[in-house]
């Protein structure tokens, strides 16, 4: 365990089709209550727990992170109570542009941004009809006035938005940011996910290999989600693409998550979780939570991405699986 992601709502101020759909998670649909939201002293325990078995990095997620009031008092408090230095934040970046300096000052050091199109209509066709990627924009650049680092992440859909992955790549490389695309995955029961959307990540490269030159791999660590490359003409144009459906990377997983509630889970395709709330209660030993986190990692077996064919039966449905905005990205 060296990546704890954390949810902190399940709300989201977008309906991206692949992650919320409206029809879904419409205006009844039961979100948590704010009293059933970990709190930040919950938070804090959970993360100084998950230090001792090795976690360097915190991602804070959603739903959308930013809609969980005082987020820069609960970042402040990572930086100055654990011995986590890594402080990220995955967004849509709605709500970023104005915010992010303050986030900086308390200790934000990385953002992940999602914006699958720079095309208006596409970008609304991704995202259920709401946002605009001027905003996302926006906050691209205020994070990198900031000082803040930034990645771009992009679910890629065959006929979908396909064909913004040059301009999203041309876009990077004039910002002097890496843009990460991902492949289409079937994350929860919701997004009626097909294996023939799927634009993989050799279709990816064959893309951008045919307009702009050829392309080589970069090295990386072994539990990188995420293989990097670059254009053999312009080293300073580097992307990266994560394909849990066509090259999974289960056997380097090194990242637990938790959601909003407190559960903990070990795999984002996971149909279960581990309450962790119980061993947070006043009665229990201060070690409680530790020892539950040790017991529940050390016990995983979850390699979805590699069993994904043969998974995919009535026994294993995926209606049975968590959703994404229940435990983030």
């Amino acid at each position: 365990m060296r990546d704890l992601r954390i949810s902190l709502i399940d709300q989201c101020n977008m309906r991206c089709r692949y992650c919320m759909p409206e029809e879904r998670f419409g205006r009844n649909y039961p979100f948590l209550k704010q009293r059933e939201l970990l709190s930040f002293d919950a938070i804090l325990r959970i993360i100084r727990a998950a230090e001792t078995l090795g976690v360097e990095k915190v991602r804070l997620t959603g739903g959308e992170p930013l809609l969980r009031r005082k987020l820069d008092i609960l970042i402040a408090r990572i930086a100055a109570e654990t011995g986590v230095r890594d402080i990220a934040l995955t967004t849509n970046g709605l709500l970023l542009a104005d915010r992010v300096r303050d986030l900086k000052r308390a200790g934000l050091q990385r953002v992940n941004l999602s914006l699958d199109a720079l095309d208006a209509a596409t970008f609304s066709r991704m995202s259920g009809g709401y946002g605009d990627p001027k905003r996302v924009l926006a906050a691209l650049d205020a994070s990198i006035d900031a000082g803040v680092k930034v990645k771009i992440n992009s679910v890629i859909r065959r006929n979908v938005n396909d064909d913004q992955i040059l301009p999203l790549l041309k876009l990077a490389m004039q910002r002097g940011v890496e843009v990460r695309f991902i492949e289409y995955m079937d994350v929860g029961a919701s997004n009626g996910w097909q294996r023939s959307q799927v634009f993989s990540e050799s279709e990816i490269l064959e893309r951008i290999t045919t307009e702009m030159g050829p392309v080589r791999a970069l090295p990386c660590e072994w539990s990188a989600v995420a293989r990097r490359y670059e254009l053999e003409s312009h080293a300073n144009c580097r992307w990266g693409v994560i394909a849990s459906i066509t090259r999974p990377f289960c056997g380097g997983c090194v990242r637990a998550r938790i959601s909003a509630d407190g559960k903990l889970y070990t795999c984002l395709f996971s149909d279960h979780g581990t309450d962790l709330r119980p061993s947070l209660a006043p009665d229990q030993a201060p070690d409680a939570v530790i020892d539950t986190l040790r017991e529940v990692w050390l016990q995983r077996s979850d390699r979805y991405s590699e069993q994904r064919d043969a998974a995919r039966t009535e026994t294993t449905s995926p209606a049975h699986r968590v959703e994404m905005s229940y435990i983030g990205g």
